[in-house]
């Protein structure tokens, strides 16, 4: 494989271009049409055959054969107002690229262009994924279902740029390297009245308080071997008066864990938690579970050959294997269908220092990007010659 075009200032050009032009004009997840438009006159430009599967999402094709291999870039945007004052900033006020998603589809434009000058020597079909709502996990769903249509595919690779790393370190891991999530609703049912005479009311505030503080330690009745947490920022209660006991309060949370299995447990004991903690007081809860996406984890032959080919690229001190964390990607619907590997570019900038994503003040050396396209395309290249 010829690799001299992604050290070429063409090929850094054409994806800072495309990057700039993204986060100038970011959507909302489920809004990305103007985005997709943007993707869709990019692959007819470049002469590649594409499906436009919805509005918002758009799939392009390169190559054909037994073999096939899809690559995945999610497009959606922040409601965050951005806090910078590049040339490039968002037009749209309270929506912004707070988390690479501009730099996923630039660098995925840019494997689509060196891949379509390469057709002919390709030993099998790469599909280009440019997927919606990743930030609401709901848009790849549209990506399984579509790959399923055209027959599956033998494996999937995706890349997300770490602002927070050191630019240019490729990072992954064999196995779980991801949580799946889920969120929670309990309503407690109390009784109100005056704040003066207590004795006659069911206070629902104190009784959804004592849920919580039990939910927190759910983690610690969990097998130390399974990694998880329970949360629960919202308390919601519909009386601001001081002198009022409402007659409900709703608490709202999110669980976290690296097995559905360990979730459903979770899920178990915050029902059978909320339900006697509300009969000890006299009320009662409606809980209403909500099950997330399920873990990234990592095929281990798919690990290994992008560890392999990482190495090849930016060597063996800029390829580092991590552990898991209790971040969630609905990347994780397309693998628990297609074994895969998901895997991190590190982009912090070295003069500004790190930074943390979905922050207003978001920013990444764009030098990075042509390592985005080169793995990309190498990757696809060497598992359809393997």
């Amino acid at each position: 494989m010829d690799d001299s075009f992604f050290q070429s200032k063409e090929c850094s050009d054409y994806i800072i271009k495309l990057r700039r032009y993204f986060h100038k004009y970011p959507e909302l997840s489920m809004e990305e049409i103007k985005t997709t438009d943007r993707i869709e006159q990019e692959l007819k430009d470049l002469g590649i055959e594409y499906d436009r599967i919805r509005e918002n999402c758009v799939v392009g094709r390169i190559g054909r054969g037994d073999k096939k291999i899809a690559l995945r870039a999610d497009t959606d945007a922040l409601p965050i107002r951005e806090k910078s004052d590049v040339p490039y900033r968002s037009v749209n006020d309270g929506v912004m690229h707070a988390c690479g998603h501009d730099g996923h589809i630039a660098m995925l434009l840019g494997a689509a262009k060196y891949l379509k000058g390469k057709e002919k020597i390709l030993n099998g079909e790469v599909f280009l994924c440019f997927q919606p709502a990743e930030e609401v996990c709901a848009g790849a769903v549209f990506i399984v279902d579509y790959l399923e249509k055209q027959g599956g595919v033998d494996t999937v690779f995706g890349i997300h740029l770490m602002a927070n790393d050191t630019a240019g370190l490729f990072s992954s891991c064999a196995g779980p390297m991801m949580s799946a999530n889920g969120r929670w609703t309990v309503r407690v049912l109390g009784k109100g009245g005056h704040g003066s005479r207590p004795d006659q009311c069911i206070d629902p505030v104190v009784i959804a308080a004592r849920i919580l503080i039990e939910f927190t330690a759910i983690p610690a009745s969990i097998s130390p071997l399974e990694i998880c947490s329970v949360v629960g920022p919202v308390f919601e209660s519909p009386s601001s008066a001081l002198n009022i006991i409402p007659s409900e309060a709703t608490i709202k949370g999110g669980v976290r864990a690296f097995s559905l299995e360990t979730r459903s447990v979770i899920f178990e004991k915050m029902k059978r938690i909320s339900t006697n903690i509300a009969a000890a007081y006299g009320a009662t809860v409606e809980f209403s579970p909500m099950h997330g996406v399920p873990p990234v984890i990592n095929d281990t032959v798919a690990f290994e050959r992008f560890k392999k080919i990482a190495s090849s690229i930016v060597g063996k001190e800029k390829n580092k294997e991590i552990s898991p964390f209790l971040g969630s990607e609905d990347y994780g619907e397309i693998l628990a269908k297609y074994p895969g590997v998901f895997v991190f570019l590190g982009a912090a900038d070295e003069e500004k220092g790190p930074c943390n994503l979905h922050m207003p003040e978001f920013y990444i050396d764009e030098s990075v990007l042509p390592l985005g396209s080169h793995m990309h395309s190498r990757y696809a290249i060497d598992f359809l010659a393997e």
